[in-house]
């Protein structure tokens, strides 16, 4: 069924695709293009809506269109048009389109190198350290070797916010307190929990809220502060985490390397131009979200937890290093420098 998906959606892209054409210029005619070049149309395969984390890709295109005077137009296809979450990456390499948003939490085992800016607890606990590090990282050859196996490049990351805990009922105000706490978690954030003695479930976003109405979790462990909100737990919650910081996701937009590669290099060049743009616009939508929501918890009196550094390293160590050391010796086992990539990622010194 996923190849005659992808048959049909390469089949749509030669329609409609990627397009290239000359264009004349005429010695002396006025333009309002910052950069010139030829006229270019490239499909962006997105799921969901526009929201926080869209936003950078959002800025590209816009961006792109504006300073070539229309010529690179990349047009933002939402809701799956063309696209799953799960099939952007088959997408992307096939040519069905040629940017989508792709993340590691769905693509298991596909980019193994850069799950591991997955792992739990590492020292990129607030949203400006996760920049810094996943731009880092996302440079290093390793990684980009990895994205050409599917025939992709990285135009630029996509930001999500670090985890919190936010739930009812007794408040986590102490490492031991985690103990038989019952929270909705998944991935590598949810085997983190279990090692600090968490009771794990993972259900769907929508069941969530009367799940911890009823009492049957006590609490969720998502991006802070929007989902919470989009799915109104915060009105039920008693309590929510402010810098436990467990992990995030990690999501790029990714290109199709041919169509990329086919660019003029003035189009190339803008695109490296708008990357920290596209970051600051990801980073700024989720500022906007926080500065509503967190007056918001303090109205209604939501507790909020602050663990100390000590506090912090005992739960690093309790449920993050076990899960580091298996990573780093299942990469090396690959044949891939899991090692080094984990020192890289435990620096806590990105950018600098």
């Amino acid at each position: 069924m996923k190849n005659l998906r992808i048959s049909s959606l390469v089949g749509a892209a030669l329609v409609a695709g990627s397009v290239m054409t000359a264009t004349t210029v005429v010695p002396g005619a006025a333009t309002a293009a910052e950069v010139e070049g030829p006229s270019v149309k490239w499909l962006a395969g997105l799921w969901g809506t526009r929201r926080g984390m869209t936003e950078g890709v959002e800025y590209l295109s816009a961006q792109a269109k504006e300073k070539t005077d229309g010529a690179f137009d990349i047009s933002l296809q939402y809701g799956g048009a063309l696209a799953g979450q799960f099939e952007v990456l088959e997408g992307i390499e096939s040519g069905a389109f040629e940017v989508g948003i792709a993340c590691t939490a769905f693509a298991a085992g596909k980019l193994p190198l850069l799950s591991g800016l997955e792992l739990p607890f590492i020292p990129a606990d607030t949203i400006e350290k996760r920049r810094a590090l996943q731009e880092a990282y996302m440079a290093q050859p390793e990684i980009v070797s990895e994205l050409e196996k599917w025939n992709a490049v990285a135009l630029a990351s996509v930001l999500l916010p670090n985890y919190q805990v936010m739930g009812r009922g007794k408040p986590p105000v102490a490492l031991a307190d985690y103990d038989g706490l019952r929270l909705n978690s998944t991935g590598q954030v949810a085997e983190a929990m279990r090692l600090l003695g968490v009771s794990v479930s993972s259900s769907p976003t929508t069941d969530l809220y009367q799940a911890m109405e009823r009492g049957v979790i006590d609490g969720m462990v998502y991006p802070f502060t929007g989902p919470f909100f989009s799915n109104k737990w915060n009105e039920i919650a008693e309590w929510y985490t402010t810098n436990l910081a467990p992990g995030s996701s990690v999501c790029f937009v990714a290109a199709n390397k041919d169509a990329y590669d086919s660019l003029p290099d003035q189009y190339k060049g803008l695109l490296a131009d708008l990357r920290s743009g596209a970051l600051d616009a990801n980073i700024a939508e989720y500022k906007k979200e926080d500065d509503v929501n967190l007056p918001i918890l303090a109205e209604d009196g939501v507790q909020p937890i602050t663990y100390t550094a000590e506090e912090l390293a005992g739960l690093r160590e309790m449920g993050g290093q076990p899960i580091w050391t298996a990573w780093a010796e299942a990469r090396e086992a690959e044949g891939l420098p899991g090692d080094r990539m984990l020192e890289m990622i435990l620096t806590d010194n990105y950018g600098n």
